[in-house]
């Protein structure tokens, strides 16, 4: 070989090897990118899911109570009696407009603004890095449905319309509230503000706030373990989770937690003992709270 074939040949190495250490040197920029959004994102998911419990509480309730309630005045000229009012909600023919004054009470709230955003959020963040981390995604993904259903629950106007739309149930909560002395035509329309409130606050109270609080830790334990990796670490799930997608898109339990955890089961080595705990009991308070009633039918 002469010295001409040789500093060829040692030329075409060194522009081989320099073309592969840029396209490394590229696909680690990509990665680390990547995992700092990655990061980013997990750190804003649980900052979502914390700002949308604070603003679930009794503060925006009585918001939404009496603004659905102002808006129920509207549909009177002068000050109406107790005994008016009553007629009008027990009148079907008058849902329609109770239907709009709800509505419309409703998009007065900005807090109930506030939490669409956060929801949408919630509903996005999964889907960022389903490619990269489809393990975390699919668990944030199953995950979410809980959040989702609790927020939704509490703002739909279908839970308002069932009080002040349905006549056999306003007529039963009337009962012991509206129509006793204690409240007079002046106050009439602050009560049945206070009634659309408690609506709301007893929901939360009987399983809504079990759930989500359960859901909020699971997602919690999750972001400590992945927020705090590095990219190599990174690395090594996202070709773990990747080798494993056929197996994760096939799993479908009969409900989103038993999803949520059967993915985690293929992480377990990442939890300690005391983390795993909590993911346990946080897995079955879902269960208890969420489904036992159609367990049990």
């Amino acid at each position: 070989m002469t010295v001409d074939s040789i500093a060829l040949l040692a030329g075409t190495v060194f522009t081989g090897m320099s073309v592969l250490v840029a396209v490394v040197s590229y696909r680690r920029a990509e990665d680390r990118h990547a995992f700092s959004q990655f990061r980013l994102s997990l750190v804003e998911l649980r900052q979502a899911i914390r700002e949308l419990d604070g603003l679930l509480a009794e503060p925006f309730f009585n918001q939404v109570g009496l603004a659905i309630a102002t808006e129920l005045r509207q549909l009177f000229g002068a000050q109406p009696s107790k005994g008016e009012i009553r007629a009008y909600i027990l009148d079907e023919s008058h849902h329609p407009y109770i239907a709009q004054a709800i509505h419309a009470g409703l998009q007065q709230s900005p807090i109930l603004a506030r939490c669409s955003t956060i929801i949408d959020v919630i509903d996005r963040t999964p889907y960022q890095y389903q490619e990269q981390l489809p393990l975390v995604s699919l668990v944030f993904r199953s995950l979410s449905i809980y959040i989702n259903q609790t927020a939704h629950g509490l703002l739909a106007p279908g839970l308002f319309n069932e009080i002040i739309g349905t006549p056999e149930k306003f007529e039963r909560i009337a009962a012991g509230r509206f129509d006793t002395d204690k409240v007079s035509d002046a106050e009439a329309f602050r009560e049945i503000g206070l009634m659309l409130e408690a609506t709301q606050q007893n929901l939360l109270r009987q399983q809504g706030q079990q759930v989500y609080d359960a859901t909020k830790s699971l997602i919690e334990e999750v972001v400590r373990i992945f927020s705090r990796m590095t990219d190599s670490e990174l690395r090594k799930q996202s070709k773990v989770q990747r080798s494993q997608r056929s197996g994760l898109e096939a799993v479908n339990h009969a409900y989103a937690i038993e999803d949520a955890f059967e993915y985690l089961k293929r992480a377990r080595l990442l939890f300690d003992e005391a983390a795993w705990d909590r993911i346990v009991e946080s897995k079955t308070i879902i269960m208890q709270s969420a489904h036992s009633s159609e367990e049990s039918g």
